[in-house]
């Protein structure tokens, strides 16, 4: 991108000369001023190509990146399922867990209770 900035600017010409200026290329014969106008003509189309193959390939990056991201996001995704499931198993086996704690104390109570 800087490179196309560089040679944009490199290619300003002045299109308000002073009256005692000859704009440039128009002091010689016309062929000199067609030969400018041509070489003008031809850097500003490789500055456009410049500047289109600049812009390709940070697309093409962004493109990647993005790509990514989008990975490294599934990837949590994935994990964040994966913590889930194991989470709502563990609940489950506390739940489990409990119940038949309860279960045992309340045999125990109606144990003691029956002696």
């Amino acid at each position: 991108m800087r490179l196309a900035f560089q040679l944009l600017r490199t290619h300003v010409v002045d299109l308000d000369p002073s009256n005692d200026e000859a704009p440039l290329g128009v002091t010689n014969a016309p062929f000199t001023f067609a030969a400018s106008a041509h070489a003008s003509t031809s850097s500003i189309t490789a500055t456009i190509v410049a500047l289109s193959s600049q812009m390709t390939a940070i697309h093409t990056d962004l493109v990647e990146r993005i790509g990514l991201v989008n990975e490294r996001v599934n990837l949590i995704v994935e994990r964040q399922a994966h913590d889930i499931v194991s989470i709502r198993d563990t609940l489950s086996a506390l739940s489990r867990r409990h119940t038949e704690f309860i279960i045992d104390v309340n045999d125990f109570i109606r144990s003691i209770r029956g002696r």
